[in-house]
Order: structure tokens, then sequence, then C-alpha cells
């Protein structure tokens, strides 16, 4: 077996990173896009890119890779260099050798020479979830982060994405959603002015209206115009649907939506991203029916979103039907880069209440293309 060495990427590497992404998660990045372009907009293009992409190398063959996304958060009334993990991979012939730490302590050097020392990660292994709470080696989000799901057609659902206990799920489904009918409040609002409008990129009022609303939150990814075009209006990522919410020519919000064709013979609709002040429910349900009604004219059956516990948008969501999953967001924020931190920031943290905290689909590197057994039962 050759000998591994461990570098950052250079030019020539992402072909080799993306043959073993694919291989190590059976399709990447399972989005109906070109793969060589979407890892070019995730990482090169990123206009936060620091080339922070750790790689094993064994003969010619590249056998590890481990990727970061560096973005800036807004906690409380500081803002801060932060990163995501991302996309990390070993080929099963090189596994049980270190591998994942060789590239880990290259990344957490190049995080050190940067002097970027916070970060959050999302957590899908039970095993390593309980790890971190029982330990409590992490903070984590004080309020949970819920996985929504708007079903049509739960027979169709449970069809194209079987489940353990169909029939339960399916009783437990109807239920739920008869519930939800007989207590969801509504959040029309008066329209007056308001304009829901579809566009192919922010101009300017939207970095305006971020600074603005930004305000009212105490932990939210700071949305730049870059990072705004860069995210959401690139078509190498996939095409996006863009809505804004305008009044007396203000953006007072924008939902940003999305449909993916991966699955051929099932389409799955994600609302991605929905931002306006948390005291805008009306803004809220207006751009969330338009993204309704564009699933249901392009006949996707399932929607997904995330919501945090207790906020406005997740009772908005709950006007439109939305049900929750009972599957959570398992958000670990880095311990010691919060520790040096200052103590407003930690305080932040510890008592920001369900309204001031924004986190979305937008927030992470991956889309699910299935949802799990606990949805309604």
């Amino acid at each position: 077996m050759s000998e591994i060495t461990f570098k950052y990427y250079s030019q020539g590497d992402e072909e080799g990173i993306i043959e073993l992404l694919g291989k190590a998660y059976g399709g990447w990045p399972k989005v109906d896009v070109d793969p060589l372009d979407f890892w070019r907009w995730k990482y090169k293009d990123n206009p936060y890119w620091k080339n922070d992409v750790s790689v094993a190398v064994a003969g010619d063959e590249i056998v590890g890779c481990k990727h970061s996304v560096y973005m800036k958060l807004k906690m409380g009334e500081e803002v801060l260099d932060c990163t995501i993990g991302s996309d990390l991979a070993v080929h099963e012939g090189y596994r049980g050798r270190r591998l994942s730490n060789e590239l880990s302590s290259l990344s957490s050097k190049k995080k050190k020479e940067l002097g970027y020392d916070f970060s959050f990660f999302v957590m899908s292994n039970p095993i390593m979830i309980r790890k971190y709470r029982d330990r409590q080696r992490r903070a984590s989000l004080p309020h949970q982060v819920k996985v929504y799901a708007l079903i049509k057609d739960i027979d169709e659902q449970i069809e194209k994405m079987p489940v353990k206990n169909p029939r339960l799920v399916k009783t437990g489904f109807k239920i739920a959603a008869t519930v939800n009918r007989l207590l969801r409040s509504s959040y029309e609002g008066k329209r007056g002015e308001l304009v829901i409008r579809r566009v192919h990129d922010f101009d300017t009022r939207a970095e305006a209206f971020y600074r603005k609303v930004a305000e009212e939150y105490d932990f939210i990814v700071e949305r730049s115009l870059p990072y705004l075009t860069w995210r959401y209006t690139d078509p190498r990522k996939g095409r996006y649907e863009i809505m804004i919410a305008e009044e007396n020519d203000e953006i007072l919000g924008y939902c940003v939506s999305f449909i993916n064709r991966f699955r051929k013979d099932y389409p799955i609709g994600y609302i991605v991203d929905l931002l306006s002040s948390p005291k805008r429910t009306d803004v809220m349900s207006a751009l969330l029916e338009e993204a309704v009604r564009h699933f249901k004219d392009n006949e996707v059956n399932i929607v997904t979103a995330l919501g945090v516990d207790g906020s406005p948008l997740e009772k908005v969501m709950n006007s439109k039907g939305f049900l929750d999953s009972r599957e959570r967001l398992n958000i670990f924020l880095g311990r010691k880069g919060l520790k040096m931190k200052s103590e407003a920031v930690q305080k932040t943290l510890r008592e920001c209440i369900p309204s001031t905290l924004h986190f979305c689909y937008g927030d992470i590197d991956t889309l699910p293309v299935s949802i799990p057994d606990t949805i309604i039962y």
C-alpha cells in the first residue's frame, strides 16, 4: 500500500476529491447538478474561501478529504469569524489508519493561522450525539431546531419513502394533520401595500434589509450581498426560487425555495431560507403561502423546512399545514472557541429567546434527500 501524504488542496485535486466523495456517500452532492461545478461553487467561489480543504494522497489517488465552509456569524452585538465542518470522507481501503485525525489536524492548523477559533457543526450519529450531550463536551443552541414537513398525499409519501410500521405512520399523520387544522391560527394580517415578487438576483436593498433586521436577532449567519448572491443565485448549486416581500419599494423579507430532482421519480421541496423581522408574521405568512403555491404548481408532494422551537416562523409554518416530523437538527458549537469569546457572547447564547434565533437549511452544507422514520407517528 502506498505511503500516505497530507496536504491542502491544490489545483487539479477536485476531480479526485469528487470521485472519493461520490464513493463515500453513494453519490455526491445528491442534487441534480454537475458535481464538479457544485464543488467549485461551494468551496473555491465562496466569498470567504480560505483553502481549508485537507487532502490525503496515496500514490496518485486521493484517499481522504476534509472541508470547511467559512462564514460570519452574528451573536448578540458581535460578528464572529466562523466555520462549519463539511464533506469528510476516507476511502474504505484506508479506514482505521487515523486519516480523519490527520486531516482534522491539518484543518485545525489552517484555522489557527487565520485566527478562526469558532465553529459549529450538525451531528447525525446517535452515539456521538449522546457522547457530546452526556459529557457536555460541546455547547448546543439553547432552543431546538425542528425538521418540519408538509405532505400532500401520505400514501404516495410512504410508497416513495418506505418507513417502518406504515399503517401506524399513516394513522398518526392523519391525526396530527386533523389536530393541526383545528388548532392552527391565521397570520394573514392586512396585506396593505405588501407585494410578493419573484426575482433572479438580490439587489443592494437586500443588504440594507439584512442590516436592519439583524438588529432583532441574537444568532444569525450574516447575509451580506456577496454572500446572498453566492449562496442563493448561482445556478451551479441548483436553481433556487427567490421571492421578496416589498412595501413602498423597501424589502421586508425574502423566501428561498428549491425543488431537488435528484430522485427523478419523487422531487423534494425545501424552504431553504425565510427571513423577515420576527414581528412581521404577516410577511412570513405571505412569503410561505407563495412558496407552497409554487410547490403545488410543480406537483411536489413533500416539502421540508427547519423551524426553531417556539419561534414566530414555527407558528406560521403550523398555520400552513407543516407538521413536526419529530426529527431534530443536532447543532453543536466548538467549546474551546466559545470559551475564548466575550462574556456578552456567551450570555447571548444562554439567554436568547426563540424569536431571536434564525437557523435554516441555507446555513448548513447539505439538504436531506430522505425523511426519517420518526415522521408523525
